[in-house]
């Protein structure tokens, strides 16, 4: 027959309550960790949504102004070209300007000989007009 025990045993000794005890105390303990661990997990996992969806917003951003940039690149070249054509044609304005200004000297020159050649046949301008103004009065009168 087995050996009386005391009372409170139920059949295990003393050192095997104290190691069951342990054993459900660290169980319990590597519960509590595990659970730990795993909202830490479950928070680094929703800082990396957030900082995903982050990257997201500035990959799309970025590819925005990639375009904008594009757009005003091919701005910049239309108006370029125009630039050039307005040169060309400021250019061909110019030289048209200086050839009417030297013609327009040649005139000034040519009219001032004329003009000294007929100074002592032909009445002024100013005198023209006073004998034009004279005659009108006469013939209303």
């Amino acid at each position: 027959m087995p050996p009386p025990q005391a009372p409170g045993q139920n059949g295990k000794s003393t050192n095997q309550k104290h190691v069951a005890i342990k054993r459900k105390r660290k169980n319990k303990t590597q519960d509590n960790t595990i659970a730990r661990k795993d909202v830490t997990i479950a928070r680094k996992d929703a800082i990396i949504a957030r900082k995903d969806a982050f990257i997201a917003r500035q990959d799309a951003t970025i590819e925005q102004q990639r375009n904008q940039i594009g757009s005003l690149e091919e701005t910049i070249s239309k108006q370029a070209h125009r630039l050039e054509g307005q040169r060309f044609l400021l250019k061909d304005l110019t030289s048209e300007m200086e050839a009417l200004q030297s013609e327009n000297k040649a005139l000034k020159k040519e009219l001032a000989s004329k003009s000294s050649d007929n100074v002592a046949t032909e009445p002024s301008t100013a005198q023209s007009r006073l004998i034009k103004d004279t005659a009108s009065d006469n013939n209303e009168a």
